[in-house]
């Protein structure tokens, strides 16, 4: 037994002494740190204090970095984004300005469709459309700041980034008049290109990440009847007719494309929300019934998208507008002989599209659709253009309960109505009969003549409106005779061009 402990006696004794040394050869190491600052210690106790001394300067250069960002937030309060990116532009150095602006820059471009409609400005600014200014960015002292607009509940920032104390308060309204609160969160940085790469990187992934936050937090008390006379629905996207709107989602794609297929009579620029429409209540094309998908053929230019979108507006919320040009999805569809799989893959198809059309518009919106129960029905119009060259396409559109499936698959709640308008040259012919597996259609043709005879119609309307104006001014009354004759004729060529418009080419 004594054997033992005297080889354990040996053994804590050499390890003891190890010990010794290596806690001498750190104190060393320490001391030889602490020296650098001018700083003489004999012993371990003194290298104990070094060390809270070196804690001590960390603490005093972090206190003097939160003190200056106090500094910077105190003098920034209550100003306009503006004037507050301004006074940090200034600031900023050349490389840290080359910073800001490909942060800004790039917070845009990874935004998908740009849901956002984030758009970045000049100083370091992001704007989210209609509602504002949703980001402030500038550099200072090795350090990115992001500013971003509250709330975005739920978002945390991943490691690198630091939310500083407070609140950095700004008038950032849509006209920069309200004042909104902002969260302010830092991001150190080096010269190194591997570095300011990762600290770009992490930094958009969090803006983008919070701004979406932001949006969906915005709109949650707002019903979506609500959302769309909101700032979140962009007014480039909205066509007013008199005392309602036109609502129009669509693919970035799909809506560039839609946006050149009227006729820029005043040279502006091709906007749909300067549009002047007429709803000419064609019951022909239009249905109560939700199961009945409207098939509306004819010759290029006889105006099938528009009497898709604008006949029966006031009796629909929002309009969804789809190409359905994926050629993929069209063989495959032409390939298929089993009806079943065919319509189940275009259902498929067709929810993706609508998803993506929505999201690319106002995100929080398909939420709301997929939570609504008010007691007002919303009601949904998903047009499909340019189907004409695809009998497939055609006749799954039309297929029974397709617009059950597609509402089904759009997980909306049953207070959401939605109607199936389908248009496309090619529709009617002997190649593409329309739906003709069942009866869930009504096939509309427009005469190659309508689209002339729309546009005198909507000419001989204006004309009426400017005479009506003329007769209201005073004129004499001889003039005022003339006026009158002349707005008879064109009383009389406008119910001639309705009814020749109304014929449908039958």
């Amino acid at each position: 037994m004594s054997t033992p402990q005297a080889t354990n006696t040996v053994y804590d004794k050499h390890q003891n002494s190890l010990r010794h040394d290596h806690e001498n050869h750190q104190s060393c190491d320490t001391l030889s740190k602490i020296k650098r600052f001018g700083i003489s210690l004999n012993n371990r106790y003194s290298a104990a204090a070094g060390v809270v001394f070196l804690l001590g300067i960390g603490y005093y250069f972090l206190s003097r970095h939160q003190n200056k960002i106090a500094t910077l937030a105190k003098k920034l309060q209550g100003r306009d984004t503006s004037e507050a990116a301004a006074m940090m532009h200034i600031r900023c150095k050349d490389g840290e300005k080359s910073l800001v602006k490909d942060v800004v820059k790039k917070i845009a471009a990874a935004d998908p469709g740009n849901p956002l409609n984030s758009k970045p400005l000049a100083a370091g600014l992001v704007s989210l459309g209609d509602k504002g200014v949703g980001l402030l960015c500038f550099a200072l002292d090795s350090t990115l700041f992001l500013a971003i607009i509250d709330p975005h509940i739920g978002v945390t920032p991943p490691p690198g980034i630091t939310q500083e104390e407070g609140k950095l308060n700004l008038l950032a309204g849509a006209s920069e008049d309200t004042e909104v609160a902002f969260s302010v969160y830092s991001i150190p940085y080096t010269d190194s290109p591997t570095n300011r790469a990762h600290v770009v990187t992490i930094a958009v992934t969090f803006a983008v990440s919070a701004l979406r936050q932001h949006t969906v937090d915005d709109a949650t008390p707002l019903t979506a009847h609500q959302l769309l006379e909101s700032h979140h629905f962009p007014r480039d996207h909205c066509i007013f007719m008199g005392g309602k709107q036109i609502c129009i989602v669509a693919s970035r794609d799909d809506f560039g494309y839609l946006t050149k297929t009227f006729v820029d009579y005043r040279g502006e620029g091709h906007s749909l929300s300067s549009a002047e429409l007429l709803d000419f209540k064609f019951y022909d094309i239009w249905d109560e019934r939700t199961d009945i998908t409207m098939l509306i053929g004819g010759e290029p230019g006889s105006g099938k998208t528009w009497a898709m979108i604008t006949n029966m507006f006031s009796r629909t919320d929002l309009t969804v507008y789809i190409r359905l040009l994926s050629s993929l999805t069209i063989d495959e569809l032409n390939s298929l002989d089993d009806i079943k799989v065919r319509n189940g893959l275009f259902c498929g198809y067709a929810a993706r599209a609508v998803k993506e059309a929505i999201n690319s518009v106002c995100a929080a919106l398909d939420r709301k659709l997929m939570e609504y129960d008010d007691p007002e029905p919303f009601y949904v119009r998903i047009c499909f253009d340019e189907i004409g060259g695809s009998p497939a396409l055609t006749r799954a559109c039309c297929a029974p309960a397709c617009a059950k499936n597609l509402h089904k698959a759009l997980r909306w709640r049953p207070r959401v109505e939605a109607r199936i308008f389908a248009a496309g040259t090619g529709i009617g012919t002997v190649n593409n009969p329309g739906g003709s597996e069942n009866s869930c259609f009504n096939l509309i043709m427009l005469s190659a003549s309508r689209g002339r005879d729309l546009y005198w119609m909507y000419r001989c309307t204006k004309l009426l409106r400017q005479v009506d104006t003329l007769l209201f001014s005073g004129a004499a009354g001889a003039v005022n005779v003339e006026f009158e004759k002349k707005k008879n004729e064109f009383r009389a060529k406008l119910a001639d061009l309705t009814l020749s418009v109304t014929s449908w080419g039958y």
